[in-house]
């Protein structure tokens, strides 16, 4: 699958080498998380949005994409809770509130 013309792993490995630079950058393990989860590999994501969320908890985009990977693993709850978080820090995400 390509977006903007690149493979998924093309932006893993490019997400991957930007976080390896800057590793206390909570953007770089939010697009590396998001990178992943596109790429269908979940559990190295949510560890990657995971960091981003303790590195910067403002990080809105990182709590909705988590919460879409509990959902998938079924776990409700938490995805509630991560979504609460975004529109917590994102009054105006439309998503956040839609995915609670």
């Amino acid at each position: 699958m390509t977006i903007d013309g690149h493979s998924a792993m093309e932006r893993v490995d490019r997400h991957q080498r930007a976080v390896e630079a800057a590793p206390d950058s909570a953007g770089c393990h939010l697009n590396l998380g998001t990178a992943l989860l596109q790429a269908g590999r979940l559990q190295q994501a949510e560890q990657a949005l995971r960091k981003a969320i303790e590195l910067d908890p403002s990080l809105a985009r990182a709590h909705v994409n988590l919460g879409g990977i509990l959902l998938s693993r079924w776990d409700f709850h938490g995805c509630i809770e991560a979504n609460r978080a975004a529109s917590a820090c994102s009054p105006d995400m439309v998503e956040a509130h839609y995915n609670e």
